[in-house]
């Protein structure tokens, strides 16, 4: 899995993208999806726009830039659920991306490095467990959110 780098500020939203971001995901689709701020392409690629805004991890979850990275595709595949444009059973593929994007490893062969990419594999266990769990309230097809439905095409 990959995401590319990550420019985000706190604002109006509590953060907002400064750049576009890409993020490799195992979805497959027959079509493309395309919207003003997030598009799913038919490969699995997921763009994020510049501009676009997210609340972050839910509680209770801590807001490291880890989990507000991590939490980034899950929230706009969320969103997508939510217009009805990706079918809820790829709910499961966001989840388990979320928890790997918390569990990535980082560099290195220490003792500290290791303990921290262990205490990471256990972090996105715990994540993946609690979005499959309680994630579903979030996820309901079909709901439109005021002045986006306007701006969504299908391609």
């Amino acid at each position: 899995m990959i995401i590319s780098k990550v420019s985000f500020r706190t604002g109006n939203y509590k953060y907002q993208l400064t750049e576009r971001v890409f993020v490799q995901t195992s979805i497959r689709l027959d079509v493309d999806i395309i919207t003003e701020y997030v598009s799913l392409l038919k490969n699995g690629l997921m763009i994020l726009e510049k501009g676009y805004a997210w609340n972050g991890p839910n509680f209770p979850a801590i807001h490291t830039e880890r989990s507000i990275i991590a939490s980034l595709p899950h929230d706009g595949g969320y969103q997508l659920i939510t217009l009805g444009l990706l079918d809820v059973k790829f709910r499961i593929n966001l989840d388990w991306l979320l928890g790997d994007l918390v569990s990535q490893p980082a560099a290195g062969k220490s003792l500290k490095i290791f303990l921290l990419n262990h205490w990471r594999k256990i972090r996105g266990g715990y994540y993946f467990t609690v979005v499959d769990l309680f994630g579903a309230r979030y996820a309901h097809q079909g709901n439109s959110l005021p002045g986006i439905g306007e701006k969504i095409c299908r391609i």
